[in-house]
């Protein structure tokens, strides 16, 4: 589902991906916070798809001003397990128990915008990375789902 948001005109080009943390103290006074930022979740990796005409000169984090862009949250490549790695399947992702941080692997067996029990479907079976613990890991692209409570 794709969202509208503020980013600096520099940033503001198809294809720039950013992680959102969270709205700064300086935005939730602006006029612009309720588009800018509520649409966007702390944590969580987006791509821009489209960039929109309008300019925001009056932007006070982006130096000369930001521009209005559609963004939706980006496809996050991880490592898992290899007996859950089947192209199309829908897992509870969870990052890989390890505390390697100086591994090369790392950052994809705790890939950031991604959390434990985030509901994802394997979108792309990449490569099967080696483990120096061992792990029978396969590098995978995820696409978290979003599910709607009925009520």
């Amino acid at each position: 589902m794709n969202k509208i948001t503020i980013i600096g005109k520099q940033q503001a080009k198809i294809g720039y991906v950013f992680l959102f943390n969270k709205p700064l103290t300086l935005c939730l006074k602006c006029k612009y916070y309720k588009i800018c930022m509520e649409g966007l979740e702390a944590g969580r990796i987006y791509i821009v798809k489209k960039v929109l005409k309008r300019a925001i000169e009056e932007c006070k984090i982006h130096f000369n001003g930001g521009k209005l862009v559609e963004v939706e949250e980006a496809n996050i490549e991880a490592n898992i397990n290899a007996k859950e790695a089947i192209l199309g399947a829908i897992i509870d992702f969870h990052s890989l128990d390890c505390k390697n941080i100086l591994c090369k692997n790392y950052v994809k067996c705790a890939p950031l915008g991604l959390r434990n029990g985030d509901k994802c479907k394997i979108i792309e079976v990449i490569d099967k990375p080696t483990c120096s613990l061992g792990f029978p890991l396969v590098s995978v692209r995820l696409q978290r789902l979003f599910f709607h409570n009925a009520q």
